[in-house]
């Protein structure tokens, strides 16, 4: 039970941190969101609030992987549009409040090791994006940098989409880099 309500309030942080980031998101909002109990937060993070953003980048880089997994096999356009199709996904559901949980951390944690830890999370995901798209059909030394440019690409159309609350610039990204994997 105990383990149910830490990741709970792990799961609440990363929609809060999606919306808000670090500095927008307060113990109260994730016990609020979570439905926890008050003493919850203390007591399954007694290292404060660093020790929670830490908990969701590990559960991230995790979910990664497990996300990317059906992917296996498949032409790299497929990797592409099913990448982008899950932001997609998650700004339409969110009406465009929501974006990336770990650039939210990256973008508003004042503690640069934070930002270092969610620098291994992307990292995490270039990897397996890389593995992939090889297996996809690129060739194998052009996979890792189109890797970063497909998790570059998306983290900033999602960013421009919310302020614009319009899909276009997500799907931009997604001609381009199909153009260049087909090009």
């Amino acid at each position: 039970m105990a383990q149910g309500v830490r990741d709970h309030m792990i799961r609440s942080a990363i929609a809060l941190f999606a919306e808000r980031g670090v500095q927008g998101t307060s113990f109260a909002d994730v016990i609020a969101h979570s439905g926890a109990p008050r003493g919850s937060i203390y007591h399954h993070f007694p290292g404060g609030k660093g020790e929670l953003v830490r908990a969701v980048l590990k559960t991230m880089a995790a979910l990664g992987p497990h996300t990317l997994a059906p992917l296996q096999g498949r032409d790299a356009t497929e990797v592409i549009d099913a990448f982008l199709d899950a932001w997609k996904r998650i700004l339409e559901s969110s009406d465009y409040a929501a974006g990336c949980s770990v650039l939210g951390i990256t973008v508003t944690a004042e503690d640069a090791d934070l930002r270092a830890d969610a620098g291994e999370v992307f990292e995490v995901w270039a990897s397996e994006l890389a593995g992939l798209l090889r297996e996809g059909g690129v060739d194998a030394a052009a996979a890792r940098p189109l890797a970063w440019a497909l998790i570059s690409g998306a983290e900033g159309a999602v960013a421009v989409c919310r302020a614009r609350r319009s899909t276009e610039p997500l799907e931009a990204v997604r001609s381009q880099l199909k153009a260049l994997v087909r090009g």
